[in-house]
């Protein structure tokens, strides 16, 4: 523990962050399209960090949400709708 060992750590890339987001909506049961993936990971691709708050905050706010409903998916305009102040 003295010495310590250093390793490099890189941001994640395009697939990475795809596979990241997939994982988290399958592990929430919280299904989106693969363009709303996409458009995510275009809009928050300053680092994974702003990803996941975007998709935390995504998740909660259209379940607080009364107008959407838990078995439909949500579109990109609604998902700019319910982000546009972190966007």
């Amino acid at each position: 523990f003295e010495w310590g060992i250093v390793l490099p750590l890189d941001s994640l890339k395009g697939t990475e962050m795809n596979k990241l987001l997939e994982k988290k909506t399958r592990a929430f049961h919280f299904p989106l399209h693969p363009k709303a993936v996409e458009f995510l990971i275009e809009t928050f691709a300053s680092g994974t960090k702003s990803l996941q708050r975007a998709l935390q905050a995504l998740m909660l706010r259209s379940h607080l949400s009364s107008k959407n409903q838990t078995s439909t998916q949500l579109t990109i305009p609604q998902i700019r709708q319910v982000l546009a102040d972190l966007i």
